[in-house]
């Protein structure tokens, strides 16, 4: 309605139940929902509303997603909102290829690598909540802008081939690489 996705497994909510919805496609749809401890695989793509994601399970058998975007714009922060501490996706690969996308934010508190590739730019415009993040790794060849939010003072970043821009936390005490590219570093200042 009006634009509005709501996907809900079977097991949509349990604790411990498995789900069985892996894959979810959307293009061109407005503030959504979708809740399945299974989901892996998120195609994204048009102009969109906010992403709620919904995993259920107390200790999550799937901890990894892969979000493969192409030409996606909009008010389209996405966000896990697993309820249960901790027990959201670890490690989030991100894949912009074919024509840029444009994000709001990122909200995935438990997410502790961040994997970004393809061939089409990706801009983060506000700022991300990933504050249990590690590891930034950018492969994109055409560029990552991570947005205004900084990084922790030991995240690791490496970038890529394209543009980037990063945004560093003050006393920030990691060595990143910024690869090539005509590349921002907005760094925060001394402890």
């Amino acid at each position: 309605t009006a634009g509005t996705v709501t996907i809900a497994d079977a097991k949509a909510g349990s604790t411990t139940d498995a789900a069985t919805i892996s894959t979810v496609t959307l293009n061109n749809y407005g503030n959504s929902t979708i809740s399945s401890n299974a989901l892996s695989t998120l195609n994204l793509s048009g102009t969109a509303g906010t992403l709620g994601l919904t995993t259920g399970l107390t200790t999550p058998t799937n901890t990894t997603l892969t979000m493969n975007l192409n030409k996606l714009s909009g008010t389209n922060t996405i966000t896990d909102s697993t309820a249960a501490a901790g027990a959201g996706y670890k490690t989030l690969n991100v894949n912009s290829s074919t024509a840029d996308s444009t994000l709001v934010a990122l909200n995935f508190a438990d997410v502790e690598t961040l994997n970004v590739s393809g061939d089409a730019k990706l801009k983060i415009t506000g700022a991300n909540t990933l504050t249990a993040v590690k590891d930034i790794v950018v492969t994109n060849t055409a560029g990552f802008d991570l947005g205004t939010a900084a990084i922790g003072a030991t995240v690791n970043f490496t970038g890529g081939a394209g543009d980037d821009a990063v945004v560093l936390s003050t006393g920030f005490e990691k060595a990143i690489t910024m690869g090539a590219g005509n590349d921002t570093v907005t760094y925060g200042g001394a402890a």
